[in-house]
């Protein structure tokens, strides 16, 4: 069924629009999913202000080497320092051994911007969960 609706030849894939809030659903035949939605892209989910905290942060936090067992290449081409696991069933996210290694200052880069997150992203994606997918936001709240 998924196969059938989600075909692997990128000819046969259906296009979307460049802008504006898409859905694309589960479907009916995978009753493993918790969600009704196997994607969701929402616009303009940020103004401005909390856009430029957020890059700003993160920009700050680029410029510390961050030292981690778990540094490695993924399919993108930047580098990544896994330093934190956020926990499905917590509400805070739970800082990895390899974090605790780092330099203060970059530590106080990665607190700041695990604060952004949790005070900027979070809450607003939570928020658009609660509207658009209920269901799946009461299983974020456990």
């Amino acid at each position: 069924m998924v196969s059938r609706q989600f075909p692997t030849d990128p000819d046969a894939l259906r296009a979307y629009p460049a802008t504006g809030n898409v859905f694309i659903s589960s479907p009916s035949a995978q009753p493993i999913l918790a969600t009704r939605f196997l994607a969701m892209r929402f616009d303009n989910v940020f103004n401005a202000k909390a856009n430029k905290e957020v890059t700003d942060a993160w920009s700050t936090l680029n410029t510390f080497h961050l030292s981690s067992s778990e540094t490695r290449l993924s399919r993108s081409c930047s580098q990544q320092a896994h330093v934190g696991v956020w926990e499905q069933y917590s509400s805070f996210p739970m800082v990895t051994l390899d974090s605790k290694s780092q330099t203060p200052e970059a530590c106080a880069a990665l607190d700041r911007f695990l604060m952004v997150i949790g005070q900027l992203v979070v809450p607003r994606l939570m928020n658009l969960l609660y509207r658009h997918d209920h269901q799946n936001w009461m299983q974020q709240q456990k």
